[in-house]
């Protein structure tokens, strides 16, 4: 939330200019606590138009250090692509992932709706992602 709390001009312009003006801003970060949850936030471009885009980017936050799994599943529940595998510190991470749409053998995938997973010990939440192929 951003909020102007004065404006005031501080020259003396002539007629027809603009003027400069002197602005304060209040910013306030209202519920950080939802930052502190696990929590998988965001996946664009989406759809994820292949030959338009060049990756997706995934968004997600953590409670503390674990061990997380990001992956790509189609829509029959088959592992496409394991995107990342590792132990991670409490924060908010963000990836830009280069995935182009081939899976784990460089095959393309083909237009569809496909899963991302991310996975944090014995939590696990997904978000969908449309791929299409031109």
């Amino acid at each position: 939330l951003i909020v102007s709390t004065s404006i005031a001009r501080f020259d003396n312009p002539t007629p027809g200019s603009k003027g400069k003006y002197y602005m304060d801003i209040d910013v306030k970060i209202r519920n950080m606590e939802a930052y502190k949850k696990k929590k998988l936030r965001e996946i664009y471009p989406n759809p994820f138009i292949i030959g338009k885009h060049n990756f997706v980017r995934i968004v997600f936050s953590l409670d503390e250090s674990a061990d997380v799994k990001v992956l790509i599943i189609s829509s029959n529940g088959r592992i496409v692509k394991e995107i990342e595998k590792r132990n991670m510190s409490e924060g908010l991470h963000q990836y830009d992932v280069t995935w182009n749409g081939m899976n784990e053998n460089n095959t393309p995938v083909p237009s569809g709706v496909y899963l991302c997973q991310l996975r944090v010990g014995n939590f696990s939440e997904m978000k969908k992602i449309a791929v299409i192929r031109r």
